[in-house]
């Protein structure tokens, strides 16, 4: 069990409350949990899962196996139910991805804002067998992504905006929810929450009732995005399709587009030397995570865009060329 909190005092009231109830023993600081490894350092932390995927490829005899840049090829039939030969040489092509990322993680920095920003994309039709659209989405607070998600749309979209309007409306439910866990847990967001997304059809779908004539075939659940904006709750920013850091999860990506979006989702390789262990650490001298060659190459080349912001009193207002460190 892990327990976090702001003052100290409390947390040794409820331990000593806790150790009333049940037989506890206090581990110290937080550094291994349900098979994430937690280092600290002067900038926050760094979380990876080093051990469970070393433990995965021993498990899977690939322990020795050659890395590969990418998980997936860019042509790839989803089959879960009924899997080929095919699809098991895939499934060692993640194996040995993971091989090559055995010391990547994701980094929590200690200094930076509070503002919500989401980012939604789909892949329209992407599935070659059902013609289902896979929609995703990932949640930066701050600099800090906390959330992502990608998964099959449940029933056939009849065009791209329609599959991306039901990804917007997933990542919206998302947004609401850590909102309110933001709240409950004390803490007030700086600004509105923004959701990005590169469809500028599935933009104006969000604040422009006219387009409702073209949209009665939408279940109803999914206007549930421009009721947050009508409310106030929720800004839609379009964003060029190169800013879109949700494509990663939506399709396979070539290899340089692939490590680009990657790094901007904040994973890099662990570097042993800047990392501070706790003080139980010290006295069981775990072993120290190996730092493996960095493998990303030089970022894409930059491009500025243009930023479209959709409010209900402000509505397809262009705002002038995206920002780099907004975008990213």
């Amino acid at each position: 069990m892990a327990i976090t909190g702001n003052s100290s005092a409390l947390l040794s009231t409820l331990l000593d409350e806790l150790n009333k109830q049940f037989k506890m023993k206090d581990l110290g600081r937080l550094h291994y949990f349900l098979g994430i490894q937690i280092q600290y350092h002067d900038k926050g932390m760094f979380l990876s899962q080093q051990k469970y995927v070393e433990d995965l490829l021993a498990a899977a005899s690939m322990s020795t196996c050659a890395p590969v840049a990418t998980p997936l090829p860019q042509q790839l039939n989803k089959k879960m139910h009924e899997p080929t030969v095919s699809d098991f040489n895939l499934l060692k092509r993640i194996l040995r991805y993971i091989k090559g990322t055995t010391t990547m993680g994701v980094s929590f920095a200690r200094h930076t804002d509070s503002k919500l920003r989401v980012y939604s994309d789909s892949d329209y039709s992407g599935c070659p067998s059902t013609s289902r659209s896979t929609g995703g989405f990932c949640t930066f607070l701050g600099r800090n992504m906390i959330s992502w998600s990608s998964k099959k749309q449940q029933t056939v979209s009849k065009s791209s905006t329609e599959a991306e309007y039901r990804a917007m409306s997933e990542a919206t439910s998302e947004i609401t929810w850590i909102v309110n866990l933001l709240h409950d847990l004390g803490i007030q967001l700086p600004a509105t929450p923004e959701l990005n997304c590169d469809n500028l059809s599935a933009v104006y779908l969000t604040a422009n009732p006219s387009f409702h004539a073209r949209t009665k075939h939408f279940a109803t659940h999914y206007h549930y995005v421009r009721e947050q904006v009508a409310f106030g709750n929720l800004i839609v920013n379009h964003i060029p399709a190169h800013f879109q850091l949700a494509d990663i999860f939506t399709k396979s990506l070539p290899q340089r587009p692939f490590e680009y979006y990657r790094a901007k989702l904040g994973s890099h390789c662990v570097k042993p030397t800047k990392l501070k262990a706790c003080k139980q650490d010290e006295t069981k001298k775990p072993k120290t995570l190996q730092r493996s060659p960095a493998t990303d190459k030089k970022a894409l080349a930059e491009e500025k865009g243009h930023s479209m912001t959709v409010t209900l009193q402000n509505r397809f207002k262009v705002l002038g060329p995206v920002d780099k460190d907004d975008a990213t």
